[in-house]
């Protein structure tokens, strides 16, 4: 399976990554986020990924990877986030007052 075969959505527009990250699967997305090249972290994970992700240090791998295969990474506007940057700066830079 190719990484192109991963990201694509399914007919409700859900990706297996979502699913993983909304069941909060951390074994099922590393072993989908090692197939990725890059993630559209806005559609390919829920909400709440990085709070659950960032809480237990067992778990910090998966924010760490997010960052770096991040679709948006160095866009502008968008400053690129680098592996020792947490969750809750990601969720401080893009707004989610939720998680902050």
């Amino acid at each position: 399976m190719t990484s192109e075969d991963i990201a694509v959505p399914d007919a409700n527009g859900v990706t297996a990554l979502y699913i993983a990250s909304k069941n909060k699967s951390a074994e099922m997305m590393r072993l989908l986020l090692a197939k990725l090249d890059v993630v559209d972290v806005e559609r390919d994970t829920a909400e709440d990924t990085f709070l659950w992700a960032s809480e237990r240090e067992q778990t910090h791998d998966i924010v760490q990877i997010l960052t770096q295969k991040e679709k948006t990474r160095g866009k502008k506007g968008i400053p690129a986030l680098n592996h020792s940057q947490c969750a809750l700066y990601w969720a401080a830079v893009r707004g989610k007052r939720d998680l902050v």
